[in-house]
């Protein structure tokens, strides 16, 4: 599933084990939330908690729980299917996804998703997949995020429309983007989307990504031209200490 939405935010991972963990699941946290009040078009810095389960079967780490100032990114399950089955399959959501989502949505489709390709690809330490869901209201879902090690093909995520403009993926994605540099440590992050996709554009624009190609792919509402966006671990940490 690929980028798509909206705000401003930064990210400091400071990675430490927990005093208060238990010993199992192992358990790390990122240092206490600090926020403040920031002039018009600086970043907002906050520290992100982070709960890491034992160590998988792969040399990569497992999928954390990601906690930022307003939203919890659980690890994807099979018990998720039957809430993303309500909200995945709406046109203003899948328009701009790449043509291999089916459409329409299949009556099993998230189960499928979840089943077949995303899981296979946590076991295989490919891929790290989050819901995203409020604090507010942590047992509804709200979206999804996903990190991969697909060449170019980074990182996707979706938001229900009501829910937009608020700036919760761009929280959400600064939160999955520190954990692909500072715990994954990959060089760089590269994503691509369709050109017409204005709110996925802001968003790789607010982590200060750049666009670095563009060509023709498929999506789910037909042939599109597709902007091809990256940003470099030196360039996020830059991004970090500038604010």
């Amino acid at each position: 599933m690929h980028d798509a939405l909206s705000s401003k935010a930064a990210l400091r991972l400071a990675l430490r084990p927990s005093a208060y963990a238990s010993p199992a699941p192992r358990s790390f946290f990122l240092s206490s939330v600090s926020r403040r009040r920031l002039r018009p078009g600086s970043h907002l810095h906050y520290h992100v908690r982070v709960r890491l389960p034992a160590q998988s079967h792969t040399n990569m780490p497992p999928t954390p729980v990601l906690e930022t100032p307003r939203l919890l990114l659980r690890p994807m399950e099979l018990a998720d299917a039957e809430q993303i089955q309500r909200l995945f399959p709406q046109w203003e959501i899948v328009r701009h996804l790449a043509a291999r989502i089916p459409w329409p949505y299949p009556s099993d489709g998230a189960l499928a998703f979840i089943r077949d390709e995303c899981l296979p690809a946590v076991a295989r330490g490919e891929g790290w997949s989050w819901t995203v869901r409020l604090k507010s209201n942590p047992e509804r879902l709200i979206g999804g995020i996903d990190l991969r090690t697909k060449k170019g093909e980074h990182r996707g995520f979706w938001l229900i429309p009501e829910l937009r403009g608020r700036g919760l993926m761009i929280e959400a994605a600064d939160a999955a983007t520190d954990f692909w540099f500072e715990v994954l440590r990959f060089p760089v992050l590269r994503t691509s989307k369709a050109a017409a996709n204005i709110a996925s554009r802001r968003v790789s624009e607010k982590q200060g990504m750049r666009m670095v190609g563009s060509e023709e792919r498929d999506y789910v509402s037909g042939r599109q031209l597709t902007e091809i966006w990256e940003i470099t671990a030196d360039e996020w940490r830059a991004r970090k200490r500038n604010g």
